[in-house]
């Protein structure tokens, strides 16, 4: 009858999506293993990950901080897409906003849903546009927050990326 194939033909689509889905998280998280790969300094490191984290999330700008444990404060060690003048340092003791929600729980911090009216800006050639959600990723040593990644898209992360950052978080902080 025509439900019975109707419902044959969803089924037969849902997983060719589930094996595409699949087959997008695994490629991302080769790709960032490989990228993890490489020693280099934390600058160095912060540098590369970054690049391939926009890359593979489609995001729209990310900030690499690494914590300086002087003044003990995160302060802003390399970005793409960001408004330089806007970057601020973030206090290690007594920290705010999403900053907060990673050196509590140390892990990943989704953010979603960011009102209209937020401070938040990505800027375009056509003007200011405010992000829909941010990823923020800890990056910890012997348990210790040494470095925070802050991925911002203009559009909703797609479920593919978070599931690629979810299973490459062990892997960023070995």
């Amino acid at each position: 009858s025509k439900d019975e194939l109707g419902s044959l033909a969803q089924s037969i689509n849902e997983l060719i999506d589930s094996v595409a889905s699949k087959e997008i998280i695994q490629n991302g998280v080769m790709n960032l293993s490989s990228t993890l790969i490489e020693q280099s300094s934390i600058q160095g490191f912060g540098s590369r990950v970054l690049k391939k984290l926009l890359e593979i999330t489609n995001s729209n700008m990310g900030v690499f901080y690494i914590l300086n444990e002087m003044i003990s404060k995160f302060e802003p060690s390399f970005s793409i897409g960001a408004n330089e003048a806007l970057l601020k340092t973030f206090n290690f003791e007594n920290p705010e906003g999403e900053f907060g929600n990673v050196l509590s729980s140390k892990s990943i911090y989704y953010l979603k849903n960011i009102p209209e009216e937020t401070v938040f800006r990505y800027q375009t050639t056509a003007g200011d546009i405010v992000p829909k959600e941010i990823i923020t990723i800890p990056i910890l040593v012997e348990n210790n927050i040494i470095a925070i990644i802050s991925l911002i898209n203009i559009h909703n992360f797609s479920k593919e990326s978070y599931i690629i950052l979810q299973q490459s978080w062990l892997n960023i902080n070995a």
